[in-house]
């Protein structure tokens, strides 16, 4: 079995996933945490764009010609997935790229405004729903190919966008472990958990539509979860990816820290993170290869 979309593809998506994850995060720490969240925000700024940028450039590498990207952009073409996708990350870009400039020490600023604390919540304004259209964007780039039923639904995009803000909120739990407040660290874990139970049940929700749909998304949703991915789908998204870690973070929060032998807990919760971020990353792998070999009945 050959596949156009490899792993070039997966990376994209998983990478433009989660900068839009971060940005999210970000912007809402600094428009509704204030100084108590500044530095999810500030480390959530500067990690935002590099993903997304380093995805991009992947996605042009895989394009065979990629000289002639620029074409994207000045082609007027509303009803094409990648000319509207090409704009939302230059967008993107072009609002992440100063918000994380402002959250530099003054040294290191490329451009100071006068008023930096108004200024970073105009581009957090403006970054929050560029955010969640990235992450609602690469569910879409393969909802919109009919012919693959395990990519042809508009719960694909949800789930995305789920699991894009579940793996941004690990890497950050990661990044800020060291740093981070009693009060930032929980409300990450707590969102994280949060997410991940979400992420479960839009997963869930999918299957069952896919089950009670049309035979050909029934059949595509067989394969993804008993034919040849199904290994990979039970075991590294659902099983590492989802359960494992919500079980620790939700054991880690809920035990008391007078109670020895809840320490390993506490001690396991740090490794949560990194099963949420290979189960975010195995998603988009089993979701873009499973989908290549359905096909409509």
């Amino acid at each position: 079995m050959t596949h156009e979309w490899g792993l070039l593809i997966v990376l994209y998506l998983f990478l433009g996933g989660l900068s839009a994850g971060l940005l999210v995060l970000s912007t809402v720490a600094t428009l509704a945490g204030g100084r108590r969240f500044n530095r999810v925000a500030a480390v959530g700024a500067w990690t935002a764009p590099a993903p997304v940028l380093l995805g991009t450039g992947l996605l042009v590498l895989d394009l065979g010609q990629p000289f002639y990207f620029w074409k994207l952009l000045v082609a007027l073409e509303p009803r094409s997935p990648m000319w509207l996708g090409t704009w939302l990350l230059t967008i993107f870009s072009l609002v992440s790229v100063p918000y994380a400039n402002l959250f530099l020490p003054g040294s290191l600023r490329v451009w100071t405004p006068d008023d930096i604390p108004r200024w970073r919540r105009r581009l957090a304004t403006a970054g929050l729903p560029l955010g969640l259209a990235v992450g609602i964007y690469t569910g879409v780039l393969l909802g919109v190919l009919v012919a693959r039923p395990l990519w042809n639904t508009p719960l694909l995009a949800q789930l995305f966008l789920v699991s894009a803000m579940s793996s941004a909120a690990a890497l950050l739990l990661v990044l800020l472990r060291r740093v981070a407040t009693d009060r930032e660290h929980r409300a990450l874990a707590r969102a994280d958990a949060a997410l991940i139970a979400l992420e479960m049940a839009v997963l869930a929700w999918m299957i069952v539509d896919a089950r009670t749909s049309t035979a050909s998304a029934d059949g595509a949703v067989t394969l993804l979860m008993y034919g040849a991915f199904g290994w990979v789908f039970w075991l590294g998204v659902v099983g590492l990816g989802l359960l494992l870690p919500l079980a620790l973070e939700t054991l880690a929060l809920t035990a008391d820290a007078a109670w020895p032998r809840w320490a390993w807990v506490v001690r396991a919760e740090a490794v949560a993170p990194a099963f949420v971020l290979i189960g975010g990353f195995t998603l988009r792998w089993v979701i873009v290869y499973a989908g290549q070999a359905s096909a409509l009945l």
